[in-house]
């Protein structure tokens, strides 16, 4: 779940692909999957909205939801929490802290067990809401991505495509179509899910772009060695033919 979109991991738009993408998305076989998955339904953290078909045929959709324990501990956290300042990119930023006691103390009066606080943590911590302390305390999640460090990787991605361009004027569309749709996220620097976006097609991109990097130097590689070898030919074609001109010469 860790390594779904910010989007998903929330709730605001579904998890789609076949049963087996799913299924190993949380460390499972699908058949193990959808046992568990009417487990989660029971608990209220996941619907499941399509699982249909067989192997890469089969057609899946779950929607992960926020449990009623989350949107509790998240309330008492606004409520109840002191406020902090810590430090991102270089930057203060004001947070809420509570003990995690107090959580369970809060917890205890709706009847959930401390064991049942500590996994509703561990999911707000997947969803980027909160961050577990080592003083036993519990905060908003700090980690807010940074527009202008994002602008800034994408400025040097695109000086990085401008002088690529000059070699390669016709293999780079896809790069820059992608590189667009992140600006177009860097539009709206206070939604964390667009930004959350923009960091992945950045990434994306950043990996790609170096997969082309490689993928150029080869063939470069590849024909100068056909270029010495063909050489290497050659000069051994020559060689005799040389030798012998000498030799008649000589004569």
């Amino acid at each position: 779940m860790s390594k779904r979109p910010l989007a998903e991991r929330r709730g605001r738009g579904p998890f789609e692909g076949t049963k087996d993408d799913i299924a190993q998305a949380f460390g499972w076989r699908h058949t193990a999957f959808e046992s568990g998955a009417r487990t989660l339904q029971t608990m209220g953290v996941l619907k499941l909205q399509i699982w249909q078909g067989r192997g890469e045929a089969s057609k899946a959709k779950v929607l992960f939801l926020e449990h009623p324990l989350e949107r509790l501990l998240r309330k008492t956290l606004q409520d109840q929490g002191r406020d902090k300042t810590v430090s991102v990119g270089g930057r203060g930023k004001r947070v809420k802290n509570i003990e995690i006691g107090r959580l369970r103390e809060v917890a205890r009066r709706y009847g959930y067990l401390p064991e049942e606080v500590d996994e509703a943590l561990e999911l707000l911590a997947l969803r980027q809401y909160v961050e577990r302390q080592p003083d036993g305390t519990v905060q908003e999640f700090a980690g807010a991505l940074d527009v202008d460090e994002l602008r800034h990787q994408a400025q040097q991605i695109e000086e990085r495509l401008s002088r690529l361009a000059v070699h390669f004027p016709d293999g780079l569309r896809s790069y820059e179509s992608l590189l667009r749709e992140a600006y177009e996220y860097l539009t709206n620097p206070e939604d964390e899910i667009a930004l959350d976006m923009a960091q992945r097609k950045l990434r994306e991109l950043q990996v790609r772009l170096e997969e082309f990097i490689k993928g150029r130097a080869r063939e470069l590689m590849n024909q100068l060695a056909g270029l010495e070898h063909d050489l290497e030919r050659r000069s051994s074609d020559l060689e005799p033919r040389e030798l012998e001109q000498q030799i008649t010469g000589a004569v």
